[in-house]
């Protein structure tokens, strides 16, 4: 028999009191001595116990078989420790690629499900990294998409004093793939390659801060800022990201200086958004000084502002923008533009922020059509990010501890 039971799924920080029970086709999939067994049935109550028909006790079940039903899952540790075996390999060894038992869109789901119990506190960090890490040998650029987001996600939560662990386990996990594949793409690969590229770029480059990487994109994007014609369009978009990240002065007066004279708005938007990517607090208040400045269009100048907030070291900087030039940007912005930039104050993570964020906008941004709305969600996300690192932050650095 095989034991089921629902609840709801609510992010941690949400408030409700809703208890609802759904009505939940679940299909199954497991081994049986004839073969591949399924069984697709209705989950209608808070629990269940069905029997699995043609097999005694298998060795592993697929509870959301091809990954098609809308729910997640959480399965009991002798259950989950199988599949990861049958996914990713176990006791230090990977999976035979396409011998898995699980295919490649149930290794996304795997991985997905127990990223999403993470955030709610469900499962340890802990764990969901180690899954992430043995999916990084994966051949498919969905799961391995899959496993980059999942380091992507606590960077946040990761204390200064283990960020050099943090960026040595991103690059010994992904960097050596990284370097097979290169910064510059062949005419003749496939997308599945080139995709691939541009995940392990932007994730070894900019999270791990891979310096010879660093190196290879700063010179790339020199070059292309000389010349739009001496690096591909693709290669320069990867190069500009990574540069850009862990630029320096130099490098952005460099791209400042490219985005004034570029006549061509897309080009002018690419140069734009990586002078918004700077990691460094200095140059990223730079970039939003520029956001009044009158060097761009308002409407053009807004990922200066928005960039910022992706950063650990700068996510307060813009929310303290907008406290200072609140009416200034409302004079510029569109109509009831003022309600939206109550979002500048998404990215911060704690009840004293949420109070200071909520005491600011409340009477300002909620003026605008759209304005209540806007701040009661975003005070709902600072919550949620709160409870996340309340919950999962000394995981995360237990982790990076051991690894």
């Amino acid at each position: 028999k095989l034991s089921l039971s629902q609840t709801r799924y609510l992010p941690m920080g949400t408030v409700t009191e809703a208890k609802e029970v759904y009505k939940v086709p679940v299909c199954l999939r497991y081994p049986g001595p004839k073969g591949e067994q399924r069984l697709c049935k209705l989950l209608d109550g808070k629990q269940a116990e069905w029997t699995l028909p043609q097999t005694t006790c298998p060795d592993h079940v697929v509870v959301n078989a091809d990954a098609i039903g809308y729910y997640r899952v959480q399965y009991a540790p002798p259950l989950l420790k199988a599949l990861k075996e049958r996914a990713f390999g176990g006791a230090g060894k990977p999976a035979t690629p396409g011998k898995q038992v699980l295919s490649e869109t149930e290794r996304i789901g795997l991985i997905g499900d127990q990223s999403a119990l993470m955030r709610i506190g469900r499962v340890p960090a802990e764990e969901v990294l180690a899954l992430a890490t043995a999916a990084a040998k994966d051949d498919s650029r969905h799961v391995l998409g899959s496993a980059t987001g999942v380091f992507s996600g606590v960077e946040r939560l990761i204390p200064l004093e283990l960020v050099p662990a943090y960026q040595r386990h991103i690059i010994a996990t992904f960097g050596k793939r990284q370097k097979e594949l290169g910064l510059t793409g062949s005419p003749k690969e496939d997308d599945n390659t080139r995709m691939m590229r541009g995940v392990l770029t932007r994730l070894v480059g900019g999270e791990g801060a891979d310096q010879a990487l660093i190196g290879e994109a700063t010179a790339l994007t020199k070059k292309w800022l000389t010349n739009r014609g001496s690096v591909d369009a693709e290669t320069a978009r990867l190069a500009l990201s990574v540069a850009a990240e862990h630029g320096d002065a130099a490098l952005f007066d460099a791209i400042h200086q490219a985005a004034k004279a570029e006549p061509d708005r897309n080009q002018r938007a690419q140069l734009l958004n990586a002078l918004g990517n700077f990691r460094d607090p200095q140059l990223a208040q730079r970039g939003l000084d520029l956001v009044l400045k009158g060097d761009f269009a308002i409407n053009e100048a807004m990922p200066l502002l928005w960039g910022p907030m992706g950063y650990s070291q700068t996510r307060r900087l813009p929310f303290e923008f907008v406290k200072a030039h609140f009416d200034e940007l409302v004079a510029k912005l569109p109509k009831d533009a003022g309600a939206r930039l109550a979002g500048m104050a998404g990215s911060l993570c704690s009840e004293a922020e949420r109070a200071e964020a909520e005491a600011f906008f409340d009477g300002r941004s909620t003026k605008y059509t759209g304005g209540p709305r806007i701040l009661k969600q975003t005070m709902e996300r600072i919550n949620q990010c709160a409870a996340f690192h309340k919950a999962q932050s000394a995981s995360v650095a237990a982790f990076f501890k051991k690894n």
